[in-house]
């Protein structure tokens, strides 16, 4: 097993690997597709025949991202194939000091040792996720969405005959309010945010980056959060629910590759949590982009069961972990 730097010789050979595992690594997947960052492959031979059997990718800012399979078939008989993939990794992270890992729990753990055995680094935090992937045939947010529609467009028809025909309506109508979906009462109007909308967006971006990016130690500084917001609009799809003229939720996609999408920076503010608004929006989003060909995936953290259920009912289901940890002694 020997690490390459990708040239544009193999970058093909790269994607195809890629593309394959694509649903666990969507914004390596982008990089690559970007040409951006430094970008890496495990070749290994089997019968004569070289394959790729890994990638990482790291960027200006510090951010390496994976794709290591094969980090997630540990057994006896693996585990010299996987001691000496650390080992491999060491002088790589010797050399490139980073600020963060990225991407499945497996391969994460595996660099997270690579770059202890190297002994220039030591971590500051480390935050686990569940992985999970959209299927809409789960999606009872969506689907109470859609009886919701049908209930008043049918009131509307029994209204228009009581006032045309002076017919009664049925005793046994169902209200609106029976069907126990507290999510669909008041929760606004969902759009898709352009450029126009930096200002509205910054405050509820700044909130989000103090309690769910920044590092302990870190401050939110509102020129860099302007300026990453901005780029975001430009070359992702953001959507946020309205109430009363004022923007009180987000979620979007935070990487777009091929035939995958995945979300991130959901965040509501605190006077409108427990409404649905985030289950809403993320339903939303997924749909979106199933009406552009793409699958999405989203990362929730094992500790927030809120968030988790709330996912669940817009029809994601758990499909795997991710683990992102970040250290100290980087220098951008």
């Amino acid at each position: 097993m020997e690490l390459f730097e990708m040239s544009p010789k193999s970058r093909a050979a790269v994607l195809e690997f890629l593309l394959a595992h694509e649903d666990r690594c969507v914004a390596l997947t982008e990089r690559v597709l970007r040409n951006a960052g430094r970008t890496f492959f495990l070749a290994e031979t089997e019968r004569g025949e070289p394959y790729i059997s890994g990638v990482i990718s790291l960027s200006k800012s510090g951010t390496l991202l994976h794709c290591l399979p094969f980090a997630g078939q540990l057994s006896q008989k693996s585990r010299g194939r996987i001691g000496n993939a650390t080992e491999l990794f060491a002088p790589f992270f010797a050399e490139n000091p980073i600020f963060c890992l990225s991407g499945e729990t497996d391969g994460t753990a595996l660099l997270e040792n690579a770059v202890r055995l190297c002994a220039v680094q030591s971590v500051l935090e480390a935050h686990d996720y569940y992985r999970m992937e959209y299927d809409e045939e789960r999606d009872s947010v969506f689907r109470r969405a859609e009886q919701k529609k049908e209930r008043e467009e049918a009131q509307s028809v029994r209204e228009e005959r009581v006032q045309n025909y002076g017919l009664s309506i049925s005793a046994d109508t169902k209200s609106d309010g029976d069907d126990d979906t507290v999510a669909l009462k008041d929760t606004g109007t969902i759009i898709k945010c352009t450029s126009a909308d930096v200002a509205k967006l910054l405050p509820l971006q700044m909130q989000y980056d103090r309690e769910e990016v920044l590092l302990r130690t870190m401050e939110a500084d509102e020129d860099d959060c302007r300026l990453r917001l901005s780029g975001m609009l430009r070359l992702q799809d953001i959507f946020a629910d309205v109430i009363g003229g004022e923007i009180v939720a987000k979620a979007g996609t935070n990487a777009k590759g091929k035939n995958w999408v995945q979300l991130g920076g959901v965040f509501t503010k605190p006077l409108y949590r427990r409404l649905g608004i985030a289950g809403r929006l993320v339903s939303h989003a997924a749909r979106y982009a199933a009406a552009e060909g793409k699958k999405t995936t989203l990362f929730v953290r094992e500790l927030n069961t809120c968030a988790f259920h709330s996912y669940e009912r817009a029809g994601f289901i758990r499909r795997g972990s991710y683990r992102i940890v970040y250290f100290d002694g980087f220098d951008a």
